[in-house]
């Protein structure tokens, strides 16, 4: 897949579960999964400091788990977490 399609072949998928990424730093648009995307975790990713864009182009979205210890401290500072432009 190339860098302006990230999920290639994978856009219609449902579920998207992504945990103990300790060194992942930003993902990618997740816009392209937009009306697909059922599920969303997204766990324990330590060195993520911004939620990924696209979130408000996932329409089918209904479950979202989204446990990020930096966005975590962030909201409880009463900062909103930052999305990728």
């Amino acid at each position: 897949a190339s860098s302006s399609q990230p999920f290639g072949k994978l856009s219609s998928l449902r579920s998207l579960s992504v945990s103990r990424c300790r060194t992942l730093e930003r993902m990618p648009d997740l816009g392209p999964l937009g009306g697909f995307l059922q599920h969303l975790t997204i766990i324990e990713c330590s060195d993520m400091a911004k939620l990924p864009s696209g979130l408000d182009q996932l329409t089918a979205l209904q479950v979202t788990q989204v446990d990020i210890p930096m966005l975590t401290a962030a909201a409880a500072c009463g900062f909103f977490p930052p999305v990728e432009a």
